[in-house]
């Protein structure tokens, strides 16, 4: 049987007790964006969405941006006193994880991570 080459590859990322200035404003999480594509030699396709939204205590913020090779997605958690951040970013160009893990969790201060990486 023939081993199958990966079409893509996923980094996701649980990052705990962040800076609360980080992931209750729009403007970090767009330079987040912005900053990592760069550090990783991604480039975004199209404009990046960052909305709040929710009902109740579920709320908060969350972005989008498409990338030439897939995309990038953010969702901020701030309710009942967490300030998380959890990041999915999935390319079909091969990046260096430990790059973006080291990078998000200085960017975010966060005190604790977990991650995930797949080849798909």
């Amino acid at each position: 049987m023939s081993e199958r080459k990966p079409w893509g590859f996923e980094l996701t990322l649980d990052l705990f007790n962040c800076d609360r200035e980080y992931i209750t404003n729009k403007e970090p999480i767009r330079r987040y964006i912005s900053e990592v594509l760069h550090t990783i030699k991604m480039k975004p396709y199209g404009e990046c969405i960052v909305k709040r939204f929710g009902e109740g205590d579920i709320n908060g913020i969350s972005a989008f941006q498409f990338l030439m090779t897939s995309s990038i997605v953010i969702h901020c958690r701030e309710d009942n006193g967490h300030s998380d951040c959890y990041i999915n970013l999935f390319s079909c160009k091969d990046f260096d994880p430990q790059e973006v893990i080291i990078f998000s969790q200085n960017f975010f201060a966060a005190k604790a991570i977990d991650f995930s990486y797949k080849p798909r």
